[in-house]
């Protein structure tokens, strides 16, 4: 058994519905307690939080009230950043 600290998985999720966000922290928190969530209502706040801390996974709709998530997506993984053998799922 190994005593080696590992840092709990970290998730940003951005959804403008509130009850959306809510009901997945609730989620999250029975099904794993260590994750790391943090929920924002919009795009521009998602890619202000992305500069300032790394997460290991972004879940984002697609329509968010001040830009789109495609938008996002391409902010957050810019073209030169971008693996060309890997595939993006949509």
């Amino acid at each position: 058994m190994s005593n080696r600290y590992t840092a709990p998985i970290s998730i940003l999720f951005v959804d403008p519905d509130i009850e959306g966000r809510a009901y997945w922290l609730r989620r999250l928190a029975t099904s794993s307690p260590d994750y790391f969530v943090r929920t924002v209502e919009d795009g521009h706040t998602a890619l202000k939080l992305c500069k300032f801390r790394k997460f290991d996974c972004v879940v984002l709709e697609l329509v968010l009230p001040d830009i789109s998530g495609f938008e996002v997506l391409i902010n957050l993984c810019p073209p030169w950043h971008r693996n060309p053998r890997s595939r993006w799922s949509f």
